[in-house]
């Protein structure tokens, strides 16, 4: 419960009540109070800042002040948590989340650095140069890594958050990077926040050793150091220059992992109150605000840069061929364009891929750790046609991609009967023989963009914010929809499972999210289906999971198919895996899904464990089965023969 404007001076009353059924009222059990200023302030503990809270078991008192005894002659006490906020709606609105009112933004551009010593043993091999910016004990950063060089180039921003009387220190150190054992440390630069106050124009560090202390000398003879470009900004200045919206997303798209949460859960919770709706109304003012919460649940983004491709075989009547390309993995795919009428086509195209977090399971031989590209051959009149295709694992892809560039496309799969007996058969790809009889080859270059892979609490807290961000707001929910692999990512979620212990939260805010966007913006109900969510949502009605998942994903079916027969066909087409062959999904597929839900649903194992005497059972079963019903009743609209 919250009250909001409350004083310190306030006096809480909490009242426990025995509800009658005979219509005579509800009777006192017994009460206590909380004295803000007096109780909470002086025996609470500080959260943070603002924020007070006190947890204990509280005794119920009469109204005479004598303590309530309860049917075993013990006291009868009421156990809560009570926090106090101290700030208007509209200050705590100002204040950056996770941060104090007194705070001061330290920006880091770490640009270069030159003069530095040999590392590597032997007569070949330099030095591969990376560096770590450290302050305090959560706030930790890494440049990427600059191969045999002593001069390395990386203009990477780092953003700080600092106390405002500027104590302690910001701890730069460079390391030079093994592949084969540890890594050691070429120097350090200690930045005194205090010092760099007084004099923020100063751009080269000398870099020092951590034993001694005394300077680095480099392979020339020269002192080694680093250029840094260093800006601090006070809160007062931040907030002059940017909205709470602002430094919400600037959190958000840092690389820190304890900022990233912070700032996700504050959005959600902020645009949770929206009544009027400005909050959302304001994210359509921010252009990149969608991708920055589309690249929370992204691993990172595959670049495909598809060049060329040589000796095609004649595909048409006249002996040539319109090629083009497609690059698909885990279920998003991206083409070039066609080139008419030619056999060694070139695109020059770069094509993006997102790559779902966490990552797809390195070395695993299945679909979704596996890039497909295929050429066709564009036809006006019917299919396109199939020239070949290569398939490319995603292992051993950390330092960015495989270096080959130069690929066979290889033919459809044919079956060669083994030559001994008793040996199966084998199932062959063969190399596809191109116009001049060489093999056809196509030149494609890959580069694996990562960026912070954040963990279940952050993809939780920002699939809530996705959901509440586009409920019932088209704009919003366009422009998520145009995003790199948004609603793909979201859909990428449902296929996880549940985090120990909890509820299926991240199911059921990835659920509602992806229904909220299929409402909002009617185009999104495509790519939604696209990526396979009628499916998964299936999965989660049918598996082991709780009713408020289900109902979750019952009601997001409705909205993604309604009015959308491609979607509905999805439907029908997918039993969700049913093993137990029912009749229902045997007849009409994910519609019979949804009946054997509505059939066999019970009260979930957790709810039955933790019922007490007043418990409603059955209130979770009938809301799940609502959201089924109506999810039947948004595709019996599409085609109204499914109930036949």
């Amino acid at each position: 419960l919250v009250l909001l404007d409350a004083k310190r001076e306030d006096t809480i009353l909490v009242s426990v009540w025995d509800n009658e059924m005979s219509g005579f009222g509800a009777s006192l059990i017994g009460e206590f109070r909380i004295h803000a200023m007096e109780d909470l302030l002086t025996k609470g503990s500080n959260v943070n800042r603002t924020t007070t809270t006190l947890a204990e078991w509280f005794p119920l008192l009469q109204d005479d002040g004598r303590k309530i005894i309860g049917k075993f002659g013990s006291t009868t006490k009421l156990h809560c948590q009570i926090s106090y906020i101290e700030g208007t709606l509209t200050e705590l609105k100002m204040k950056p989340p996770g941060l104090t009112s007194e705070f001061t933004l330290v920006t880091i551009t770490i640009k270069e650095a030159d003069h530095l010593p040999k590392m590597d043993h032997g007569a070949v091999g330099s030095v591969d140069p990376y560096c770590l910016l450290v302050l305090g004990e959560e706030q930790k950063f890494r440049t990427r890594t600059c191969k045999q060089t002593y001069s390395p180039s990386w203009e990477e921003s780092f953003t700080l958050v600092a106390d405002a009387d500027l104590s302690g220190e910001v701890l730069l150190q460079m390391y030079d990077w093994d592949d084969e054992g540890k890594d050691e440390c070429i120097g350090q630069v200690k930045l005194f926040l205090s010092g760099l106050a007084e004099d923020p124009s100063k751009e080269w560090f000398d870099l020092r050793s951590v034993q001694e202390n005394s300077f680095v000398i480099g392979q020339d003879k020269e002192r080694a150091r680093v250029r840094l470009e260093i800006v601090m900004q006070t809160a007062e200045e931040l907030k002059a220059e940017k909205s709470q919206m602002e430094i919400l997303f600037d959190g958000m798209a840092s690389d820190n992992e304890g900022t990233i949460l912070e700032c996700c859960s504050a959005l959600w919770q902020m645009l949770s109150v929206d009544e009027d709706g400005s909050e959302r109304e304001g994210l359509s003012l921010l252009p990149d605000c969608f991708q920055v919460m589309a690249n929370v649940l992204l691993a990172g983004v595959l670049e495909v840069e598809a060049v060329r491709a040589n000796f095609l075989p004649r595909m048409d009547y006249f002996g040539l061929c319109d090629p083009y390309l497609t690059v698909e993995m885990d279920s998003y795919s991206v083409k070039t364009e066609v080139v008419k009428t030619n056999l060694d086509p070139e695109w020059n195209a770069t094509l993006k891929i997102p790559v779902f977090q966490p990552p797809p399971e390195h070395g695993k031989t299945s679909d979704e750790a596996t890039i497909t590209v295929k050429c066709y051959d564009w036809d006006k009149v019917g299919e396109h046609d199939l020239i070949g295709s290569i398939f490319l694992p995603l292992q051993n892809w950390d330092a960015g991609g495989p270096g080959q560039e130069e690929w066979k496309l290889l033919s459809e799969p044919e079956n060669v009967r083994a030559m001994r007996p008793g040996e199966p058969d084998k199932m062959v790809r063969s190399p596809v023989i191109g116009h001049v009889g060489k093999g056809s080859t196509a030149t494609i270059r890959f580069r694996f963009n990562h960026s912070q892979v954040c963990s279940a609490d952050c993809q939780e807290e920002v699939a809530w914010g996705i959901a509440f961000s586009v409920l019932a707001h088209p704009d919003n929910a366009r422009a998520f929809g145009e995003t790199l692999g948004g609603i793909a990512a979201l859909s990428s979620l449902l296929r996880f499972p549940m985090v120990p212990g909890s509820n299926g939260e991240a199911l059921q805010a990835a659920a509602y999210a992806l229904g909220n966007l299929a409402a909002a913006h009617r185009p999104n109900q495509d790519l939604i289906g696209n990526a396979l969510a009628v499916q998964r949502m299936l999965h989660l009605v049918h598996g082991e999971f709780p009713l408020v998942v289900k109902q979750a994903a019952c009601l997001s079916l409705g909205s993604i198919c309604a009015d959308h027969p491609n979607n509905v066909e999805r439907l029908l087409a997918c039993a969700a895996g049913d093993q137990s062959r029912d009749p229902l999904t045997t007849s009409c597929g994910g519609i019979g899904t949804l009946l054997v839900m509505i059939r066999d649903a019970r009260p979930d194992a957790s709810t039955l464990q933790n019922a007490s005497a007043d418990t409603d059972l059955w209130g979770e079963v009938a809301n799940a089965c609502e959201a089924a019903a109506k999810a039947i009743a948004a595709t019996s609209f599409v085609n109204s023969g499914l109930f036949g």
